[in-house]
């Protein structure tokens, strides 16, 4: 919800700022700095304030351009400024929320050694333990 009125604050005050009817901007300088308020919606809408920071900025460059091009005067140009900040100070209200991902590995554990047990039931038929089957003459 916060969110929305900080969208709504934000297209307000920067159309009002870039409206098409002022003629003291160009047809295409309001076309670029409408583009550049719905990027700085967009971002506000999605809870992003870094995002429509960055846009604000975009937007100051573009108007400083603008005013020098003969595209927009003074006072529309101080008008887009004021709402720029005004929208700026909106933002740094917005909280910010962090996603944090933590991956765990689990190992599983080596197979148990091999019993001793167990080897000397596979020897049974291997001989008398004396490391052979026994002598040749040995009637044993």
């Amino acid at each position: 919800m916060r969110n929305r009125v900080v969208a709504l604050i934000v297209v307000s005050a920067l159309a009002t700022a870039c409206g098409d009817d002022t003629p003291s901007v160009s047809a295409a300088a309001s076309q670029q700095l409408t583009d550049q308020v719905a990027a700085v919606r967009a971002a506000a809408t999605n809870g992003d304030a870094a995002g429509a920071g960055a846009f604000l900025d975009a937007i100051r460059v573009s108007v400083e351009e603008l005013q020098a091009s003969g595209e927009l005067n003074d006072a529309a140009a101080r008008d887009v400024l004021a709402a720029a900040a005004h929208v700026e100070a909106q933002l740094e209200q917005v909280p910010t929320t962090t996603t944090t991902t933590t991956t765990t590995t689990t190992t599983p554990p080596p197979p148990p050694p091999p019993d001793d047990d167990d080897k000397e039931e596979d020897d049974d038929d291997k001989g008398n333990g004396n490391g052979d089957r026994g002598k040749p003459g040995d009637d044993d």
